[in-house]
């Protein structure tokens, strides 16, 4: 497990890039939080663009059973745009990039939320993830940047974008 200060750049185009600065896993998050913002300070000296935002992150096990490698078909720039509502009424956006096509309706753009796949990750996200069965305690529940819980699904339709290229 690693933890990593995440660095989102923009420039006067308002095209973003990001980079990640380790650290050790054992700081804690009060001193994570100044350890990022100072060495923002410094970064800032070096650039012609502007920080637009700093997060930190943590790098953990994958746990078993996911894919060990993507599907010929997959393709970053197909993905899936799922849009929120938060309890004080505002919106939280989500893009999961290599969506299956499986997922959305014939002829049309709209995802099938009936999907039972579909329906328990829409769920997860309104409802959370009760921790308890997995060996952790009480219940996480997804939210927006001000902390608001999610509480409904407005949208889920399939979303083309560029790729980023590295």
């Amino acid at each position: 497990m690693a933890l990593s200060v995440i660095y989102t750049f923009k420039d006067a185009k308002d095209k973003s890039s990001f980079t990640e600065v380790p650290i050790p896993i054992a700081t804690t998050l009060a001193n994570g939080v100044i350890f990022a913002q100072q060495m923002a300070l410094l970064i800032d000296t070096l650039i012609n663009g502007r920080i637009a935002r700093i997060g930190l992150a943590a790098t953990v096990t994958m746990p078993g059973g996911l894919s060990a490698t993507a599907n010929t078909v997959a393709d970053v720039e197909e993905g899936g745009l799922f849009q929120f509502r938060t309890s004080g009424q505002f919106h939280k956006s989500m893009r999961i990039p290599t969506l299956a096509e499986t997922f959305v309706l014939p002829a049309s753009n709209v995802l099938d939320t009936t999907d039972p796949d579909v329906a328990a990750f829409v769920t997860a996200m309104v409802d959370g993830i009760a921790l308890g069965p997995f060996g952790g305690t009480g219940t996480v529940q997804p939210c927006d940047t001000r902390e608001e819980d999610l509480i409904a699904l407005d949208f889920a339709l399939e979303d083309f974008q560029n790729s980023r290229r590295n």
